[in-house]
């Protein structure tokens, strides 16, 4: 055996470097290394761990900049009382048929109706309010910013 032999690697036998050979040891292994399996396990386990919340971040992120996306296309705040803080706004329906179109679509909300407008290239019929106003729409028929708005234009 010469230096350049052991250098290569040509004195140790590595299963790894024959696919089917590297599978073969890791099975015959599992089934016969106890410690083997149950790190095996403990390392499978951690991965998907470790995968869950990076893949739960990703998609957090990701939704993120499809709500941010949707809320800028039509229009960045509140079309009642001009709220821009991103969290407290919402789509509405302009023409008040939400219920009617999540049947029709099968869009509960949120993320799924973001991706529904967008891969419908944004239809018009829908804006943007605040959850209050939102709220204040659909359970009274009217918005109070309105409502104060018509009687400070009626007082000058």
């Amino acid at each position: 055996m010469t230096v350049a032999s052991i250098l290569n690697g040509e004195d140790r036998q590595m299963p790894w470097k024959n696919p089917e050979d590297r599978r073969a040891y890791c099975r015959n292994r599992y089934a016969t290394d106890v410690d083997f399996r149950q790190a095996s396990l403990a390392r499978g386990a951690t991965r998907y761990q470790n995968q869950k919340e990076r893949i739960a971040a990703n998609s957090r992120r990701r939704n993120r900049r499809l709500k941010i996306e949707t809320i800028q296309h039509y229009g960045g705040h509140c079309a009642c009382c001009g709220e821009t803080i991103i969290e407290f706004l919402a789509i509405d329906h302009e023409s008040g048929h939400g219920n009617q179109h999540r049947k029709e679509t099968g869009c509960n909300g949120g993320v799924i109706f973001f991706r529904w407008l967008k891969s419908h290239h944004w239809p018009a019929g829908f804006r943007v309010l605040c959850h209050n106003c939102n709220m204040a729409i659909g359970s009274w028929g009217f918005c109070p910013h309105q409502n104060h708005k018509e009687k400070d234009n009626g007082s000058k």
